[in-house]
């Protein structure tokens, strides 16, 4: 059975959970390490690995232990420019039972359970929690008075809250962002670590994505402002609170303001955050996105070979043995399905192709199997495997 619907993206539509009629997932994304890159470093492959490799970024110990490589041996890569990053997306084996602690399928799998167990934490009703969410501090705001608190670790690396409004400008006019933030400890050096993110959508629907960056470490708030231009009026604005270090790091947010320039009307719903915090909804399950990408990548990273529970596959181009991706992300499904089942909760699926409608099934919520599409053509795709080995993996 293939289950299909509409969905909304948290990216831009945010705050949907307690709707009456909606489901709402926490993200995971098994297959890519996401990489900021600094505008110094050139968009080149080879200066993307030797970042990795000599800066040690978020994430660099997953790319070591559980990166695919191609028949050369090299890591497989994207370079990418989107509104939440801009650098370098490095394919994975998501598979979590890759020998090491670092392995990005168990690091996915621990964060997206942890993050399902806080999804029913108290929040703000004008601000909705992102990834592993957030608490309301009572008193550690500026003068006594409460703040937005993100708070991340090793299992919880992401923390975040959000908040979209209209604007609806008849013309273009200056937007001014403003606020208070703290910080401490910040260990990595990463520009986009803790930031403020603010998309704008103007009248033809082009989106733009600013970032705002905060001090990494102060004994007290401190300021942080920035004045928006746009050639065409702004009809909305998303803005998030947004904190990423694995090492564990804590951030306050308080007194937020979004406005025309030159005015004191602010457009965010409780700036000051002294609302009543309300129980937050609580999610349905796991949103895997990207099922299909790289699932027909085949990965030549022998180091990955013993630990694969499915057979490898035989590539008659190169003539050499390797793992098809999408295998890998059906052994993380089965991991993820494991323990949602036992909370009655789901997995939602998120692919591009029928890719991820090919052996073996994936299991939907750890409830229902997705069985197989029987497919006219049998044509053997050109691009990697020709015949499955049907002996226990080498």
């Amino acid at each position: 059975m293939c289950i299909r619907d509409r969905y909304y993206s948290v990216r831009d539509n945010i705050g949907l959970n307690a709707q009456p009629g909606l489901l709402s997932f926490v993200h995971s994304d098994p297959s890519n390490v996401w990489v900021p890159l600094p505008e110094s470093v050139p968009r080149k492959a080879d200066d993307a690995v030797a970042f990795v490799q000599n800066q040690k970024p978020i994430g660099s110990d997953q790319i070591s232990s559980s990166g695919i490589h191609d028949v050369t041996g090299r890591p497989v890569l994207a370079i990418k420019d989107t509104p939440w990053c801009n650098g370098v997306a490095f394919a994975v084996n998501p598979d979590t039972g890759l020998t090491g602690s670092t392995n990005k399928g168990r690091h996915e799998l621990d964060s997206a359970l942890q993050r399902l167990s806080g999804s029913g934490t108290p929040a703000l009703p004008g601000w909705p929690p992102l990834d592993g969410g957030y608490a309301v501090d009572k008193s550690a705001g500026r003068g006594g008075s409460s703040a937005i608190r993100l708070e991340t670790s090793r299992n919880a690396p992401r923390a975040g809250a959000g908040q979209r409004v209209m604007v609806d400008q008849t013309e273009p006019k200056p937007l001014e962002l403003r606020g208070f933030v703290k910080t401490k400890p910040l260990k990595s050096s990463l520009d986009d670590q803790c930031v403020i993110s603010v998309t704008l959508v103007d009248s033809d629907g082009q989106s733009r994505t600013e970032r705002v960056q905060v001090a990494w470490e102060k004994d007290d708030y401190a300021q942080v402002a920035q004045t928006f231009e746009s050639a065409k009026p702004i009809t909305r604005a998303t803005v998030k609170l947004l904190l990423r270090d694995e090492s564990g790091a804590t951030a306050w947010f308080d007194d937020l303001f979004l406005g025309a320039a030159g005015t004191e009307v602010n457009l965010l719903q409780d700036g000051q955050m002294e609302a009543e915090p309300v129980e937050a909804g609580g999610m349905s399950g796991v949103y895997v996105e990207n099922t299909s990408g790289w699932g027909t990548t085949v990965n030549y990273n022998s180091a990955h070979f013993t630990q694969a529970g499915l057979p490898l596959v035989y590539d008659n181009h190169t003539q050499k043995i390797g793992i098809l991706n999408m295998f890998s992300t059906y052994e993380y499904l089965r991991a993820l399905a494991d323990p949602l089942r036992k909370d009655d909760k789901l997995i939602c699926l998120l692919y591009t192709s029928d890719a991820a409608d090919d052996p073996p099934c994936v299991d939907l919520g750890g409830r229902r199997i997705i069985n197989k599409k029987t497919h006219n053509n049998t044509t053997p795709s050109s691009h990697f495997h020709s015949r499955l080995t049907t002996s226990t993996p080498l």
